[in-house]
């Protein structure tokens, strides 16, 4: 929500603001959010109900009072990530029937969840033989799920992959070989077919092991999907580029994209670098 400063008068210096919000219907406004600043002309407010109608209204405060409140705003929030997904899991789940028994949605948890891990070359961004079938799947799953929003006349939702990685000691190394994990699925469900604006890579390297078991490594070894919610989105992209940021300006990332055994493709920055990159 946006709203323009009030009409100067003189001798009169706004203060700040203070902002109201009901579910239209409702008699009764909300708590007053203050807002103390006389340059801040807007706001956004989160965790709102899935498509409910809202209203809103804006006053402006000074050492002299309060002015009266603004006309009312009114608007209807969009359907959440998490009512969508409830909504079409069902049509995803009879396109796609048996041929993808590896990839499942979890709707309740907002992930997809794979029956067993993407296993890459031990320090590379190239994926195991043996593992391709299962990312065959993941790509027609999540293709399958945006050409399903799109005939709805729905926006893709938008996915976050979360690379991780057994930790060994060399955190910077970590970070490189788990961003780069990540990326890869990214790009390949690109080439499948997804639009990349969707579709997020992130790495945690070491940092986020699930356990210190030796003989259970294999555990810390994974890519996380999930879903992102809208207010999500622009502190994600935020952070990935934060963290590629971080990592370009090493001597792992140096030797990690130099090596062309990194990939099994030539490697091309533009392609792996995160959005506003």
């Amino acid at each position: 929500m946006a709203w323009n400063p009030p009409a100067l008068v003189k001798g009169v210096e706004v203060t700040g603001y203070e902002l109201q919000l009901r579910k239209a219907g409702d008699t009764a406004w909300g708590e007053a959010l203050p807002i103390q600043s006389s340059s801040k002309l807007d706001n956004k407010f989160t965790k709102l109900k899935s498509k409910t109608p809202y209203e809103w209204r804006v006053l402006a405060t000074s050492g002299a009072g309060k002015s009266d409140f603004s006309s009312v705003g009114a608007a209807t929030t969009l359907m959440s990530v998490a009512d969508k997904l409830h909504e079409v899991k069902i049509e995803l789940d009879k396109q796609l029937g048996n041929s993808c028994p590896d990839v499942s949605l979890d709707v309740e948890k907002m992930k997809i969840v794979l029956s067993d891990e993407i296993n890459f070359k031990g320090g590379k961004a190239v994926i195991q033989k043996d593992d391709l079938p299962i990312q065959a799947q993941l790509e027609k799953t999540i293709v399958t799920l945006y050409n399903i929003l799109k005939s709805k006349g729905y926006d893709m939702f938008h996915i976050r992959f979360d690379g991780h990685v057994h930790p060994t000691g060399k955190d910077m190394r970590c970070l490189v070989i788990s961003y780069f994990r990540a990326a890869e699925i990214v790009r390949r469900v690109v080439k499948a077919g997804c639009p990349h604006e969707f579709l997020h890579a992130y790495g945690y390297g070491q940092r986020m092991p699930v356990t210190s078991d030796k003989k259970k490594a294999d555990l810390n070894r994974r890519v996380e999907i999930n879903f992102l919610d809208h207010h999500h989105i622009e502190s994600m992209d935020a952070d990935a580029r934060k963290l590629w940021a971080e990592i370009t300006a090493t001597d792992a990332f140096s030797v990690f994209v130099k090596e062309p055994a990194s990939f099994d493709h030539e490697y091309h920055e533009s392609v792996y670098a995160p959005h506003g990159v």
